[in-house]
């Protein structure tokens, strides 16, 4: 199912128009394949070396984004960790074992679309801080609670809220890292 979707999403993102003027997938509407107007030879390797570090040069210059870069690896890493704590938290804390880990990945994973749901707002918003605001409070709420859960239902209660603010976290982080970056 996985392999289905991302396959969907490549063929969504072929058709993805530029701004530029209508070039696919990376071309930059600049008529050629190299990305220079007027040209269609590919980059040379001097061209690749600086189109790959360009973006730490842009992280050097802008301090909001390397702030929400920040942001955006705190996220996996609660996501890394979430992974690892299903399985210790259900065997130490609720005695449950593997079926205990699964309910609460299960449930982490149904905050987690209840997170994406709510994060389809930031489509019209253009102010995003306090949905960011809002991730990062509802995953500390949402630790806490797991801190002090000593059974499944509390517990999976933890896990819907955790996984709905670090879906929201991650999306609201992105998608202002997308708006703060200068387009080129």
């Amino acid at each position: 199912v996985a392999a289905a979707g991302t396959a969907v999403a490549c063929a969504a993102v072929l058709m993805v128009r530029s701004d530029q003027g209508g070039g696919h997938g990376g071309h930059g509407g600049h008529g050629g394949q190299g990305g220079r107007a007027g040209t269609t030879s590919r980059p040379d390797a001097g061209d690749a070396l600086r189109i790959a570090f360009a973006g730490f040069a842009t992280l050097r210059r802008h301090g909001r984004l390397r702030i929400l870069l920040g942001v955006v690896a705190v996220a996996g890493l609660v996501k890394g960790v979430g992974d690892i704590v299903f399985v210790v938290f259900a065997d130490d804390r609720l005695d449950g074992g593997g079926g205990t880990s699964g309910l609460l990945a299960v449930a982490y994973g149904i905050g987690g679309l209840l997170g994406a749901l709510g994060a389809t707002r930031l489509v019209r918003s253009s102010r995003i801080g306090g949905q960011l605001l809002t991730a990062g409070a509802l995953l500390g709420i949402a630790m806490a609670g797991a801190a002090w859960a000593t059974t499944t239902p509390t517990a999976m209660a933890s896990m819907v809220t955790m996984g709905a603010a670090e879906s929201l976290l991650v999306l609201t982080s992105t998608v202002s890292v997308q708006r703060q970056a200068p387009p080129h």
